[in-house]
Formats: structure tokens, sequence, C-alpha cells
């Protein structure tokens, strides 16, 4: 029995020394979707008394991109220009200011390689352009709204405001 078994043994290890090899092989093909993603910080809901004249501005918030390709950040606002409403909608007729509110976004941090660029861009409903940037990392941009009032700007009844709505959106630009 033992003579059997280590002949057998010896068999076994002989095929194993003398048998080709066997092999496997794995393809890898791997896609990686471009993304963008925004945080913004804008101040929600923004009461700003403004000078009967000249330069106003306040700050707007900040927005942070993320993206791994190049992004541009556009805003849009609901009016033109900031436009009279009674707290529950524009009011018909109404007043507007006789300049356009303007967005200022300056980047003020980040861990692009290439770092973003924030833009000036008066309110506006066509929108357009308020920061750009490669990716490949984070951009911080802090929004700073500036309003120019003149003398024949129109004081409102008492419960109304000047009021806008303004949207960002962050969008891969490839």
């Amino acid at each position: 029995m033992r003579k059997v078994s280590l002949v057998a043994l010896i068999g076994v290890a002989f095929a194993a020394l003398f048998s080709p090899a066997k092999a496997a092989t794995q393809v890898i093909d791997a896609t990686l979707a471009p993304g963008v993603s925004m945080t913004a910080v804008p101040t929600p809901n923004i009461s700003w008394a403004l000078a009967m004249s000249g330069a106003n501005t306040t700050s707007g918030g900040s927005m942070t991109v993320s993206a791994n390709t190049p992004y541009t950040v556009t805003m849009s606002a609901e009016k033109d220009f900031l436009t009279q409403h009674n707290g529950t909608g524009y009011v018909s007729g109404g007043s507007q200011l006789s300049s356009p509110l303007t967005v200022t976004a300056a980047r003020t941090g980040g861990t692009a390689v290439v770092p973003g660029v924030g833009l000036v861009l008066p309110a506006s409903t066509i929108g357009g352009p308020i920061g750009t940037g490669t990716g490949l990392g984070t951009d911080t941009f802090s929004l700073t709204l500036s309003q120019p009032t003149v003398i024949t700007d129109k004081a409102l009844p008492t419960g109304h405001t000047y009021h806008n709505v303004l949207t960002y959106t962050a969008s891969a630009t490839l």
C-alpha cells in the first residue's frame, strides 16, 4: 500500500511539473463620467437698506464648486432690475431701480490645480457666466451684490420692497 501511494504521489508530482500552465486574462475598461457639484450658500433672504444715491454693496454669500471636468457657473434673475414687490408678488406697473443689480464672484480658495475665475455679471433674465474653472478640485467664490442708486429712484410705500430672485447653476463645459 505504501509503495502504491508513493508511486501515485510521484506520478502526480511529475504530471504537475510537465503539464502546461493554465492562464486566464481579464480585460478592464472603465469610464469616469464628468461630474460637477455646487454647494451654494447664498444668503437666502437679504434685507438691504439702500442709500438714497450712490454705491451700495453687500455680501451675497458664497459658493463652492467641485468638479473633475471644466465647468461654468451661470446666474440668471427673475427680473432685469430690482422691481417693486408687495410681499406676495410683483406690482403690476410698479417701479424699478434705474440701474441693474450686479453680482461679483471672487475666488477665495480651493484645491483646483488651476484656480477658477470669478466674473462680474449684471442680473438679467437672459443670464450668463458668473464663474468658470478647469475642474480637478474645488473652487470657492464669495458673492458680492452691488446696486447703484440715483436720486431719481423712487422710495416705495411701507410694506413694498425692490425685489429680485437670483438662480445659480453649475454645469460641465466639455
